[in-house]
C-alpha cells in the first residue's frame, strides 16, 4: 500500500491556518473582554424598574458597547476574511500547478482545459454532490 507523500508547504500551510484560526477566535475574545470591562465603567448608575426604563436602560448599555461590537470586530472581520482569501489564494495557485500537468483532458481553449473549468469540475464532483 503506498504512502500519499504530503508536501513540506502544505504541512505549512495547514500549521498557518491552524494559526491564524487561533488569532482570530482570540482577537474576538479579547475585544468582547474589552468591551465588558467598558460597559463595566460606563453603564448607568440607576436600575430600571418599568418596561420602558429597561428598554432605555438596555439601550444606554448598547450604546457604551457599539465601538467594540460593531466597529472593531467588523474591522477585524474585515481583515482576518481577506487574509483568509490570500491563504486560500496561494494555495489554489499551488494546487493549479500541481493539476495542470496532469490535465490532459479537452475542452477551452487549444484543446486544453483552463485552470478555472477544472477547478470548478473538481468542486462539482467532490463538493456539489
Amino acid at each position: 500500500m503506498a504512502l500519499i507523500k504530503l508536501e513540506r508547504r502544505t504541512w505549512k500551510t495547514l500549521d498557518a491556518l491552524d494559526t491564524f484560526g487561533r488569532y482570530w477566535r482570540k482577537s474576538e475574545e479579547l475585544i468582547t473582554q474589552d468591551a465588558d470591562i467598558e460597559q463595566l465603567l460606563n453603564q448607568p448608575d440607576w436600575h430600571p424598574e418599568t418596561e420602558s426604563e429597561h428598554g432605555e436602560y438596555c439601550a444606554e448599555i448598547a450604546d457604551v458597547r457599539r465601538f467594540h461590537d460593531h466597529d472593531m470586530k467588523r474591522s477585524l472581520r474585515y481583515t482576518c476574511s481577506a487574509l483568509l482569501y490570500s491563504i486560500a489564494e496561494v494555495e489554489l495557485k499551488r494546487y493549479g500547478k500541481q493539476v495542470k500537468p496532469q490535465s490532459k483532458q479537452k475542452g477551452g481553449r487549444g484543446g486544453r482545459e483552463s485552470f478555472l473549468e477544472a477547478f470548478s469540475r473538481h468542486l462539482k464532483i467532490h463538493v456539489w454532490m
